[in-house]
């Protein structure tokens, strides 16, 4: 059980949450000073421009025009223009100075000029130079003195009399408490764009986290099932992302666990009826062997027993055995990728006539009516010819097994332009369909119930279809219950110029 602090629903919101609080706090650090630096620096370059306009007017007034009234009239213009507190300075001390709040005229006041700013810091003034710095500025008695941004230019005389002379400066000043007040209302917006910012992010991670929290607890709970042995466990997600690619392939393999578990349960059947099967073939054969070898031994009825017939009898037995065991080590090569395939060009209508005349005895005494055709031309193909007639022998033997006496077994070869199939079919019980794609499996067997002795094992088609694979081939059934079945297999055939090394290898 997942504890609340370790929800994926709780974790994702939070940690959005701590990292816009981490930046808020950097920004809240790092921002005031910032700002505080770059408006300080842009105002002082803003009063510098403006104290080097004034100074270039003023320096252009005669000697006539320098006069309070005439610089009152330029300063009321430079007020409406500036906004700035704006003073002349001269060497001797005397400052003149309008108030940018009235349109009073310029008062000038004999008073020196430390009191606005200090002596030392001015003198590069008359020397062409400028001031540009922060002071403590007390503008009357009583009132607590100001930060202050002050900028100081020269003015250069124009007239004849003082021609390129320093003489005065203009002074102009603002205080900083305006930049400060501009930097906390940009601070206040973006405290409350950090705020919304936070509301969303919070309301955004409990959103992501239930969409992400859900599909994988889902998921979780799905798995728990499959784990538990319960493969119909399917996850309805209907996504377009990872989690959707996640949720597909936990159906997949669902499916898959699935239809893997239930083969297992038919294999494992199958296992136990191949045993089963196995126990039945094995004791019969065994049974009878014995029996006859104890009569045989038995001195008592030695002179009245038929021991030509009971030594038949005991071959006979032997030989199934052998037949059993062989097919048994024939499908564990098989499996094992052990069997070698000599492969040549075959006349397969040859072997099919030689496989057919062999097995016309066995048919005959069945009372079952073997058909097959005479072909009159060679027909090659590329195959094992030991391994074909085992092939045929196998599907002829099927049939047999399921055909009932007055029956047909009919065997057939039909050639196409590349290649030669050979059908075998049969008049027998048929194959039910749910049987058709079972029947090549190992240990199947359709009639479970038939225990007859020539039920057979259910190895013989699995090897037919291994070894018909193997050869490149491919097979076939179409069947009917009660009408009979018909068994085909193909394989290529032989071109004109395909013949053989000395060493056995095709060579085309």
């Amino acid at each position: 059980m997942i504890s609340w602090s370790n929800r994926l629903a709780v974790r994702l919101p939070l940690t959005y949450l701590a990292v816009i609080l981490i930046i808020s706090i950097l920004l809240g650090i790092i921002l005031p000073f910032s700002l505080k630096t770059y408006f300080l620096r842009s105002k002082e370059q803003d009063l510098l421009a403006k104290a080097r306009q004034i100074s270039a007017l003023v320096s252009q007034l005669d000697e006539s025009e320098a006069n309070p009234e005439t610089i009152s009239d330029l300063f009321s213009s430079l007020q409406a223009y500036s906004g700035e507190n704006i003073v002349i300075l001269t060497k001797n001390g005397e400052w003149l100075m309008v108030d940018p709040l009235s349109s009073r005229a310029p008062r000038r006041r004999l008073r020196a000029v430390p009191a606005l700013i200090k002596a030392q810091d001015i003198s590069p003034v008359w020397q062409g130079g400028y001031l540009l710095q922060t002071y403590q500025f007390t503008e009357g008695e009583g009132v607590a003195p100001r930060a202050m941004i002050a900028a100081v230019v020269p003015i250069t005389e124009s007239s004849a009399q003082y021609q390129n002379s320093i003489r005065r400066a203009v002074l102009v000043y603002a205080p900083v408490s305006s930049v400060l007040q501009m930097i906390n209302a940009i601070l206040r917006v973006i405290l409350f764009s950090f705020l919304i910012s936070s509301l969303v992010a919070g309301l955004f991670g409990l959103f992501l986290a239930h969409s992400i929290s859900k599909p994988l607890l889902a998921i979780a709970a799905a798995a728990s099932q499959l784990a538990g042995g319960d493969y119909t466990s399917r996850i309805r997600l209907k996504r377009q992302d990872e989690l959707g690619v996640l949720a597909d392939a936990f159906n997949h393999l669902s499916g898959q666990l699935a239809e893997a578990s239930q083969q297992t349960a038919r294999i494992e059947q199958m296992r136990r009826d191949f045993l089963t099967n196995v126990s039945h073939e094995l004791r019969a054969p065994l049974t009878l062997i014995r029996g006859y070898t104890e009569a045989l031994l038995d001195e008592e009825i030695n002179g009245t027993v038929n021991t030509p017939q009971f030594l038949t009898i005991i071959k006979e037995e032997a030989i199934r055995m052998e037949h059993l065991i062989a097919d048994l080590l024939d499908l564990g090569r098989l499996q094992s990728g052990k069997v070698t395939l000599a492969t040549e060009v075959v006349d397969a209508g040859a072997i099919i006539d030689a496989v057919a005349t062999r097995f016309s005895y066995t048919a005959q005494e069945r009372g079952i009516t073997l058909i097959h055709p005479e072909f009159a031309q060679s027909i090659r193909i590329l195959a094992d010819p030991r391994r074909l007639e085992q092939i045929i022998l196998i599907f002829l033997d099927n049939a047999l097994k399921f055909t009932p006496a007055e029956g047909f077994i009919r065997l057939t070869g039909n050639e196409t332009e590349s290649v030669f199939e050979i059908c075998v079919q049969d008049s027998g019980i048929g194959i039910p369909p749910e049987d058709i794609d079972l029947i090549w499996e190992r240990f199947h067997k359709v009639d479970k119930s038939h225990s007859g002795r020539d039920s057979g094992t259910g190895l013989g088609l699995a090897i037919a279809k291994q070894l018909i694979e193997m050869q490149g081939g491919s097979v076939r059934v179409e069947s009917a219950v009660g009408q009979g079945s018909v068994f085909c297999f193909s394989l290529p055939k032989a071109s004109a110029e395909t013949s053989l090394l000395p060493d056995g290898q095709l060579k085309t």
